[in-house]
């Protein structure tokens, strides 16, 4: 389960890819989480924590799109 914290980190990133290429967001964030975890640990992120941050970016999404 992501902590608060994280769930805001990649919230924010969501929102300003949005901002800026509404289409490819949810792309962009995933890329953009994978280099920055690489850049933080040295290593690719583990297949269960990248399926946890697409699941919450899935559910992000559509949310926003009910709105």
């Amino acid at each position: 389960m992501l902590t608060p914290r994280e769930q805001t980190l990649y919230r924010n990133r969501f929102n300003y890819f949005k901002r800026i290429d509404r289409e490819n967001a949810l792309d962009r964030t995933l890329k953009w989480f994978e280099a920055w975890y690489r850049e933080l640990t040295g290593h690719e992120p583990p297949e269960d924590y990248r399926e946890e941050v697409l699941e919450f970016l899935l559910n992000l999404e559509r949310k926003q799109v009910k709105t």
